[in-house]
């Protein structure tokens, strides 16, 4: 028993240290303990398309606060970040897309597409399958009768970085217009993402399911790829630090 306590208790430390680092946007890389870790690459650099999403519901919470507030009270936005199964970690910053428009109120038998269309860049010099991205939808809610502000994980997806059937494609591609059938799904789920430091091998058994009608469909549509035009700038960047279109980065941002 003292045992599971103490990998829970060292689970629980990491966590906080690594939420102190994101907040403070630092690039914290772990080091790699198996046995990919002797076969690092050149640095390459990538863009994570996230199109759409597929038959997802918002909460009831989310939805009664919809209905009893303006919209501009109620913000969506996009949290991606990267995890290494092979060390159990979350590594690299949090980067925190614009916030996006909220999905449109469906009937359940229509196919609710919510669109994304959010492009996140990073160079790395990993290339493992056990490296993922993961993408936390994030609802922020702002009470003006109490002034407070609180935040809400709605859902989130690990999305496998390395293993994309269009990852190495070296041409120039137009990463705003690709065609659909380059997009690839990715299931989502409920709770919190941060779990995955407990989950282990069995994460994709134990993470709980959307409570929605749809659960079993809601997924997210993605695409990857290589992106030579941000080797350009591979000087003024750490490895694995995301970023966006728009993101503002300053020196003080990425020293570490």
């Amino acid at each position: 028993m003292s045992n599971t306590n103490d990998t829970v208790n060292a689970s629980g430390s990491r966590i906080r240290r690594w939420l102190q680092r994101q907040q403070l946007n630092i690039v914290a890389t772990p080091n790699r303990v198996d046995t990919e870790s002797n076969s690092r690459l050149s640095r390459e650099a990538y863009c994570l398309t996230l199109h759409d999403i597929h038959d997802f519901e918002l909460p009831d919470e989310i939805k009664k606060f919809r209905k009893n507030n303006n919209d501009k009270d109620l913000s969506i936005r996009l949290h991606v970040t990267f995890f290494d199964f092979a060390t159990t970690s979350f590594y690299g910053n949090t980067y925190i897309s614009p916030e996006i428009d909220l999905p449109e109120e469906v009937d359940d038998n229509e196919d609710n597409i919510w669109e994304l269309k959010q492009l996140v860049y990073f160079s790395s010099t990993k290339n493992s399958n056990k490296c993922y991205a993961i993408m936390e939808v994030v609802g922020t809610t702002f009470d003006k009768s109490s002034t407070s502000q609180r935040d809400y994980s709605l859902a989130w997806s690990a999305i496998p970085l390395f293993n994309h059937r269009n990852m190495r494609d070296m041409d120039e591609v137009v990463h705003e217009d690709l065609f659909e059938e380059d997009f690839e799904p990715c299931r989502m789920f409920a709770g919190t993402p941060r779990s995955l430091m407990f989950y282990g091998d069995k994460w994709k058994s134990m993470a709980p399911p959307l409570s929605f009608k749809k659960r079993n469909a809601c997924k997210v549509m993605f695409s990857m790829h290589t992106c030579l035009n941000i080797l350009k700038a591979q000087h003024l960047l750490p490895d694995d630090f995301a970023f966006g279109p728009k993101t503002s980065v300053s020196f003080k941002e990425i020293t570490v």
